[in-house]
């Protein structure tokens, strides 16, 4: 599931104040990206959302490295590419 946070509170898909549905998600164990909407247009960029979603929404670190390894083992890399970087999105926290 592909999340926008920003572009959730600025589109109106939230209220002002309404907590994100983003934790709730991820306890359930579903499989969530952080992204950004339109760059363009929202003015934002994913770097922002996952700010955002660790500032605003209270993700933890460990919650962000989950989404971010999450984007990577969804990405359209061959499994060549994902078996060469694969390493760096399974490293602990030091």
């Amino acid at each position: 599931l592909e999340v926008c946070p920003i572009s959730n509170y600025r589109t109106g898909a939230l209220a002002p104040g309404q907590e994100h549905p983003l934790r709730r998600l991820l306890r359930a164990g579903v499989r969530v990206t952080i992204n950004s909407d339109d760059q363009g247009v929202q003015n934002s960029n994913w770097r922002d959302d996952y700010d955002f979603a660790a500032r605003e929404i209270g993700l933890t670190e460990g919650e962000i490295r989950h989404c971010l390894r999450t984007s990577f083992e969804a990405s359209f890399l061959s499994a060549a590419e994902k078996e060469r970087h694969g390493a760096l999105f399974c490293k602990t926290a030091r």
